[in-house]
């Protein structure tokens, strides 16, 4: 069966998708858990995303665990069949990551990826571990928005679906530069109390 989704141009194979699913699966639970997912993003390489970009391509339900058909698909839509595939394809990969729609679909997909199934809104600590990985060489103004929500925010338990692409949309819109900010009444009240704390900050320079 062909396949030239995603990344990928060659034919993909099923059966050795398989196999390379096979490597990793913990025997017990028939899935990919999280020990097996390290030794699988170990081995495929690439720079520190490269992990987020391929469970994205996979559209992995959950952190720390794969099905085989999230894994096969993945393959597919990556048009790898094994592991030296996949290596060899990662460089493109990477640069493919790094488009702006790429990378926002990407960074939209992380959000219900990472949080706690548990909970509905993924925990302020995640969602900052999250921003740091994903956001630290893109956005300017990360580091005074972490100390935002830890200062005037530190209540703040949980970070909604809103707010976590409320920020990319203002790195965005902004450009990462909130001197060029403008308020059209649109934006949330977080973002609101962010652009106001930034400001003092500013002022108080």
């Amino acid at each position: 069966m062909s396949s030239s989704g995603g990344s990928g141009s060659g034919s993909f194979n099923l059966a050795k998708a398989t196999e390379v699913f096979n490597k990793y699966k913990d025997q017990g639970t028939g899935q990919i858990e999280m020990e097996g997912i390290g030794a699988f993003w170990q081995d495929a390489g690439g720079p520190e995303l490269m992990p987020f970009y391929l469970s994205f391509k996979m559209n992995a339900a959950n952190f720390g665990q794969y099905s085989q058909k999230e894994f096969t698909d993945g393959f597919r839509a990556m048009g790898v069949s094994t592991l030296d595939e996949l290596k060899k394809r990662v460089p493109q990969l990477a640069n493919d990551m790094k488009a702006p729609d790429e990378f926002k679909k990407m960074y939209k997909f992380v959000y219900n990826f990472a949080r706690d199934k548990s909970n509905r809104n993924m925990q302020t600590e995640m969602a900052v571990d999250q921003w740091n990985t994903l956001l630290k060489d893109r956005c300017r103004f990360l580091n005074v928005w972490i100390s935002f929500l830890t200062e005037e925010k530190k209540d703040l338990k949980v970070v909604t679906k809103d707010t976590w692409d409320m920020i990319y949309e203002l790195n965005e819109t902004t450009k990462g530069d909130l001197s060029t900010f403008v308020d059209d009444g649109s934006w949330p009240p977080i973002i609101d109390g962010f652009i106001a704390y930034f400001n003092a900050k500013q002022g108080a320079k």
